[in-house]
């Protein structure tokens, strides 16, 4: 870490040194302790007869941001004279860098190891994982990284590896932004992100047909499959405005398994039989929707005609009884 700088010279006044201030950037940060033996400038300068010429200072560099500074060593003598010199000094910035996973990933798996290092001038004290902006976890820090320090000597940081290992069962298909945010112990944060792509979630209605009709029919069959990297928790049918009806995926279709591998499920398809009896005469629109465990969900929507003539709804019977007189 890079937190502190040592200023150290020497000053000379033929009055005699009072004061050595420090500034950075034209403002004043302290003083710096005089009166250090110095026989070697002594030596040089025998006419000041001072052989305490020496100043020490250490300069607290960890709130300052990254890039250029002046320093400036201003020294006044008894007699009020003042001589100055300054120096730049470049404080080096922040960095993070994510090597795994990289930058458009198509992920399919359940996990996945996100790695790599980060660099802060007064060190660095955590490390944030985010997902589309929320933060899931904190990875670990202080691996071994000679080839970062080896690049970057000036951080003096050999550990400055992280790694983290990311639960993907619960991000849905699409695109997703991985950010990894590195907090300095000043407070400050640098951070970075890639972006990675899940599966879409899938979803086919295979039976009913678009606009198939069903004459006096009784029944018919609400079939198909329902696709989710993160696994499909129900299958939602509704009829028009009618309550759903919930059920669990789960019927054998190897065909939708050869055709999509990778969501490795060979029992995706579902089935319901749908009673038309009590439908009436015209169109009906049956949607279904899958839920992914990710939470996130996908529908579909067939209409069907039904004509069913003889199927007279009976909304209320009276029966009025009469009393006759057999002989």
């Amino acid at each position: 870490a890079l937190n502190s700088l040592p200023i150290n010279g020497w000053a000379l006044n033929i009055s005699g040194l009072k004061q050595v201030e420090i500034s950075v950037d034209d403002n004043k940060v302290g003083t710096a302790d005089i009166g250090t033996a110095r026989p070697d400038v002594a030596k040089v300068f025998p006419d000041y007869s001072q052989n305490n010429s020496g100043f020490n200072y250490t300069l607290d560099t960890g709130k300052l941001t990254a890039g250029n500074h002046k320093i400036t060593v201003t020294a006044t003598g008894n007699d009020g004279t003042t001589s100055s010199q300054n120096v730049t000094i470049y404080r080096p910035a922040a960095m993070t860098d994510i090597d795994f996973p990289q930058n458009g990933l198509l992920f399919k798996g359940n996990s996945t190891n996100v790695g790599g290092w980060a660099l802060n001038p007064s060190g660095v004290k955590q490390v944030n994982i985010l997902v589309d902006s929320k933060q899931i976890g904190t990875a670990a820090i202080g691996d071994g990284r000679p080839d970062v320090a080896k690049v970057f000597p000036q951080y003096n940081d050999t550990k400055s590896g992280y790694h983290y290992t990311l639960d993907t069962s619960t991000i849905g298909g699409g695109k997703h932004t991985i950010t990894v945010q590195a907090v300095g112990n000043d407070g400050s944060v640098q951070a970075s992100s890639i972006t990675i792509t899940r599966p879409d979630s899938l979803l086919t209605i295979d039976s009913p047909q678009v606009n198939q009709s069903f004459d006096n029919q009784k029944s018919v069959n609400i079939g198909g499959w329902a696709l989710d990297i993160t696994g499909v928790k129900q299958v939602s049918i509704v009829v028009d405005t009618q309550p759903a009806v919930n059920i669990t995926p789960g019927v054998p279709r190897q065909d939708v398994y050869n055709a999509y591998p990778d969501y490795n499920n060979k029992n995706s398809g579902y089935n319901y039989t749908l009673d038309l009896t009590k439908l009436g005469t015209g169109t009906h629109t049956i949607t279904v929707t899958s839920t992914a465990n990710s939470g996130q969900t996908v529908s579909s929507s067939r209409t069907i005609k039904v004509n069913n003539p003889l199927l007279v709804p009976v909304t209320s019977v009276s029966l009025n009884k009469t009393t006759d007189n057999l002989t």
